[in-house]
């Protein structure tokens, strides 16, 4: 798994895509507020493309994304068990 850091750094999950991997809120920004923060939090983790959507696709509380979760399924099934486990991780320090 990758490290905490500056844009430019390798997907958390996979190690991969170095040049295309994003910003995934360790909190995710949607929550913080229902959640009572005042301010956001900005931890963060770079996550390639795919990895993104997989997590989202898993941790999404809306009930409009259940669908999104079923479609899922097969993708985190396809995961490393390594991938699973950076996964595992990231929703875990969600903090709810």
């Amino acid at each position: 798994m990758g490290s905490v850091g500056a844009s430019g750094e390798s997907c958390y999950v996979c190690g991969g895509f170095k040049s295309v991997a994003q910003a995934h809120h360790v909190i995710p920004l949607n929550e913080q507020f229902d959640r009572g923060f005042e301010t956001p939090n900005h931890d963060h983790e770079r996550l390639c493309p795919t990895q993104h959507v997989v997590l989202h696709l898993w941790i999404d509380d809306d009930i409009s994304d259940h669908e999104g979760r079923h479609r899922a399924g097969p993708t985190i099934g396809d995961l490393s068990d390594a991938e699973l486990g950076g996964h595992v991780e990231l929703a875990g320090r969600r903090g709810e």
